[in-house]
């Protein structure tokens, strides 16, 4: 699949949706998903913690890493534009079954049209894409979707997408995006019914 036939449903978006002061990314949130971000750190936090204190060495290390990650010391949001190239990312998942960390895969944020700026893992069997953009003094937003690997691509977060695009509302993806040193940031998502996750992101390859 080319890169035109990748972004065929991002870039309408990517004109619709003017991520500015008049109307902020945020403004194409469902209610249930601006609801679950409100508490979407302080939830990993205390999921990692239980898992911390558990008698599996493997989960105790994977969320110890989560501990740390989110005590780390934020910077002011970065503009999106200056995210723009080569990342590399690694995932970390917290749910009732325990706490599982992956290795770093490559990503990468884009610019598409005058303003748009999307992210996209695009290695790995577990993949995402969305649109990132302004959302508070401290974080950025994303929104978006996920999708495995041999689906090629991502039909996108569904509130954005027209009736007759096929969409699955269980792939619908949001969180907040941290910096929290040059060239490193954080992607606190929004839980699902499948649990919580972090990514945590390193410029370059």
């Amino acid at each position: 699949m080319n890169r035109r036939s990748t972004f065929r449903f991002w870039l309408p978006l990517l004109v619709a949706v003017n991520v500015s002061a008049a109307e902020p990314l945020r403004s194409v949130l469902k209610p249930e998903h601006a609801e679950a971000l409100v508490g979407a750190e302080a939830g990993l936090k205390q999921a990692a913690q239980t898992h911390a204190d558990s008698d599996q060495p493997d989960h105790v290390k994977v969320a110890k890493e989560v501990l740390a990650l989110l005590a780390l010391p934020r910077a002011e949001a970065p503009d999106a534009s200056k995210l723009v190239g080569k990342w590399r990312v690694r995932s970390l998942q917290i749910s009732d079954l325990g706490a599982y960390g992956y290795p770093f895969f490559d990503c990468v944020f884009r610019q598409e049209g005058a303003t748009g700026i999307i992210f996209h893992k695009d290695s790995g069997s577990q993949r995402r894409m969305g649109i990132v953009g302004a959302d508070s003094e401290k974080a950025l937003l994303f929104v978006g979707a996920s999708y495995y690997a041999d689906e090629k691509t991502s039909a996108g977060y569904s509130a954005l997408q027209e009736a007759t695009v096929k969409t699955d509302p269980d792939r619908d993806s949001v969180g907040s995006l941290y910096q929290v040193g040059p060239g490193h940031c954080l992607l606190i998502f929004a839980p699902t019914r499948y649990g919580r996750e972090i990514y945590e992101l390193k410029k370059g390859k």
